[in-house]
């Protein structure tokens, strides 16, 4: 999946790098050898979450890594993961444009939320939230997400795994795919998708 020798991009820090990938080995207790990052992007510190991309044939296949260490002898960067690796297709998948209030909490917390916004774009595979105040959150942070799609139910503390972080000022956009979508999650998205689908002119 993941092509030896080859550029993947990386994105922390809210900037994107590149990386090229020496090894890596999937399962529970993963890991991912990689040169440093280059291009406009800072050092990255023990700890620090990331996402890898890699496209191969028109699939997009990724992963949320933790940086765990440079290897001196080799001056590679270890980075460890403990999930399958994501692919997705670059086909555009059903997505509706919508408002929908929604609040972020840490995956499994029933904790207050860490912050809200509105959901902006929403598919099957995931969404968009616009905030007016940072979450202070990283990619590959793992969440959860409640709304209500459309009046038709509501969607509680579904898991996301953070993709990607931008903003400033006032306005700060978090884009997430869902993780480990249940089944009555599953189906009121595909009422909503339905819905939408019906109304739009």
């Amino acid at each position: 999946m993941l092509g030896l020798g080859k550029e993947a991009v990386i994105e922390f820090a809210r900037k994107n790098g590149y990386v090229m990938v020496r090894g890596w080995k999937p399962g529970e207790n993963g890991y991912l050898l990689a040169e440093k990052p280059r291009g406009q992007v800072p050092p990255l510190a023990l700890g620090q979450g990331a996402v890898v991309r890699m496209e191969k044939k028109g699939v997009v296949y990724g992963m949320a890594v933790i940086f765990k260490e440079l290897l001196r002898k080799t001056n590679l960067c270890l980075f460890a993961f403990q999930d399958d690796v994501i692919a997705r297709t670059l086909r555009d998948e059903e997505r509706v444009q919508c408002l929908l209030p929604a609040a972020i909490r840490r995956a499994n917390s029933q904790a207050a939320p860490l912050g809200s916004g509105i959901i902006v774009d929403l598919s099957k595979g995931g969404l968009r939230l616009v905030a007016r105040s940072p979450m202070h959150i990283e990619p590959g942070s793992e969440l959860s997400v409640s709304f209500h799609p459309g009046g038709m139910g509501f969607v509680d503390r579904q898991k996301i795994r953070l993709m990607r972080v931008n903003g400033s000022g006032g306005r700060f956009e978090y884009a997430a795919q869902f993780v480990d979508v249940d089944k009555k999650n599953a189906k009121l998205l595909d009422e909503y998708f339905a819905f939408c689908k019906a109304w739009t002119i």
